[in-house]
C-alpha cells in the first residue's frame, strides 16, 4: 500500500475512534469513572443509559450471608453498556429456570440528559423501581424507562438485590441477622443519594415505587429506620407489606433445615454460616423449593421477618407495633 494511502488510512481510523469516545456519555461517581450509552424510548427519543453499576462489593465467598459491604474503587473508566447479572433465582418466564450469580448488586440508570454544571433549580426528579417477585426472582433489568421517559424529564433507577434464601436467611441471632437482601435495598438507596446528582437527578427529591413484592419492599422502606432519609415519596402497586406473603415467619429454623440438608453441623450459628459459605450458591439457592409443596406454593418461603439481633436493624420492631408509624410516615 503506498505511504499516502497508509497515511489517510490511519487519520480516518484515528478520527473514527476520536469521535465515537467523543459521543460516549461519562460521568464520576464515587467510586470512579463510568462510561455508559445510548437507549430509545417508545416513540424514538434517546435516552442516556448507564447499565450494571456496581453499588456494593459482591456479597460472595466470606462476605456471603453478610450486610452489603461498600464498593471497592475501580481504575480506569467502568464499561455501564453491559447489565449486570441478576441475582440468583428462578426465571418466571421459562417455568422456574434459574438465571444469574451472587455477584449481582448493581443498578442501572437512565436520563434523559446529563447537565455540566447542575444546580439545585435544574436538577430532576428521581425514580427508584424495586422489582418484584415473591423475594425469589426477578431483576431490574426488566423494568426499562422506554414509556416512562417518552415525554418526562426524570432520572429513573432500577436496582437488584439479594433474593431467596442467599438474601433472607438468618440464624436468629447476631451470627447472621435477617433481611440482608432488604439491607441491600438501603445500600442502593444509599448509593443514589450519594451519586445521583452527575446524572442530573435531585438527591432530595426520590420516589420509590415497586411492583408485588416491589411495593411490599417500598412499604418497608416507609416504616424501616434504615431507610429514613433516603427517599420522599412512595409508590405501591399490588402489594404492601400487609400482604400475607410478604412477611415470613421461623425463617431460622428454615435456615437450620436447609445447613442439615446440605451436610452442614447444626449444633450453632458459626457452623451453620462457616458450612453454608463453602456450598455452591446455586445450590443454596436452589434450596427454597423444599419450602413449596404444592404447584410453588407457598410462594415466598424467604422473605422479610423481624429481627432480634444485629448491629444495624432493618426491621427491628413486629410488624403488628409498627402499624401506627405507616401511617405518621
Amino acid at each position: 500500500m503506498p505511504n499516502t494511502c497508509k497515511i489517510v488510512l490511519f487519520y480516518l481510523i484515528s478520527c473514527f475512534l476520536t469521535c465515537s469516545a467523543s459521543d460516549t456519555p461519562k460521568v464520576r461517581v464515587s467510586s470512579g469513572e463510568i462510561s455508559g450509552g445510548y437507549e430509545y424510548s417508545y416513540n424514538g427519543r434517546k435516552i442516556y443509559s448507564f447499565l450494571g453499576i456496581p453499588y456494593a462489593s459482591p456479597p460472595v465467598q466470606n462476605y456471603r450471608f453478610k450486610e452489603p459491604q461498600p464498593v471497592k474503587p475501580w481504575l480506569g473508566v467502568w464499561n455501564a453498556t453491559i447489565p449486570g447479572s441478576a441475582c440468583l433465582g428462578p426465571d418466571y418466564t421459562s417455568n422456574f429456570k434459574f438465571v444469574g450469580q451472587e455477584d449481582c448488586l448493581y443498578l442501572n440508570v437512565y436520563t434523559p440528559k446529563l447537565p455540566q454544571d447542575n444546580t439545585a433549580d435544574d436538577l430532576m426528579n428521581v425514580v427508584v423501581h424495586i422489582h418484584g417477585g415473591a423475594f425469589i426472582g426477578g431483576q431490574g433489568i426488566s423494568y426499562g424507562p422506554q414509556y416512562l421517559l417518552d415525554i418526562n424529564d426524570f432520572v429513573y433507577v432500577s436496582i437488584n438485590y439479594r433474593l431467596g434464601v442467599l438474601g433472607f436467611a438468618t440464624t436468629g441471632d447476631d451470627i447472621l441477622p435477617a433481611n440482608n437482601g432488604m439491607k441491600d435495598q438501603v445500600a442502593a438507596l444509599r448509593w443514589i443519594k450519594q451519586n445521583i446528582v452527575v446524572f442530573g437527578g435531585n438527591p432530595n427529591s426520590v420516589t420509590i415505587t415497586g411492583m408485588s413484592a416491589g411495593a411490599s419492599s417500598v412499604h418497608y422502606h416507609m416504616i424501616s429506620p434504615m431507610s429514613n432519609g433516603l427517599f420522599n415519596q412512595a409508590i405501591l402497586q399490588s402489594g404492601s407489606a400487609f400482604c400475607h406473603w410478604s412477611y415470613t415467619e421461623n425463617v431460622a429454623q428454615k435456615t437450620k433445615y436447609i445447613a442439615n440438608m446440605l451436610g452442614c453441623p447444626t449444633n450453632n450459628s458459626e457452623d451453620i454460616v462457616e458450612c453454608l459459605r463453602s456450598r455452591p450458591g446455586s445450590v443454596i439457592a436452589k434450596s427454597f423449593i423444599e419450602f413449596m409443596p404444592w404447584k410453588y406454593n407457598p410462594f415466598s418461603p424467604f422473605g422479610p421477618t423481624v429481627e432480634v439481633a444485629g448491629d444495624e436493624n432493618f426491621y427491628p420492631i413486629s410488624l403488628k407495633n409498627s402499624f401506627h408509624m405507616i401511617f405518621q410516615y
